[in-house]
């Protein structure tokens, strides 16, 4: 399992020598790029932000797809890069919202 996005890394997954190369994706976004000890300039870090907040293709197009509905219209944003099955969402008093909700969720 690999922590970072493949950049510059080859297909053979028993190359040892790439295993460090590319960017944490959960440290390339703003606002908080590259603030604090969370993340780190060092290419070869486990915990590498990259050149630039959303310097990465990956990280750019989660950003595209949030845009492409009007923001006022979005009500739910599912962030899927843990192993955990849990998931958290704000329940209101909008009971279609709920049942839409519940009816992505894998059972």
């Amino acid at each position: 399992m690999r922590r970072k996005n493949m950049l510059g890394v080859d297909e053979n997954l028993s190359t040892l020598d790439d295993h460090l190369l590319g960017v944490d994706l959960n440290r390339n976004f703003p606002p908080l790029w590259a603030t604090g000890d969370s993340s780190s300039p060092d290419e070869v870090s486990l915990i590498y932000h990259g050149v630039g907040a959303l310097s990465e293709p990956e990280a750019q197009a989660l950003v595209e797809a949030a845009a492409l509905g009007p923001s006022n219209h979005l009500r739910m944003y599912t962030d899927l890069h843990s192993f955990a099955q849990v998931h958290f969402w704000a329940r209101t008093v909008n009971d279609r919202l709920t049942d839409i909700t519940r009816s992505t969720l894998p059972r």
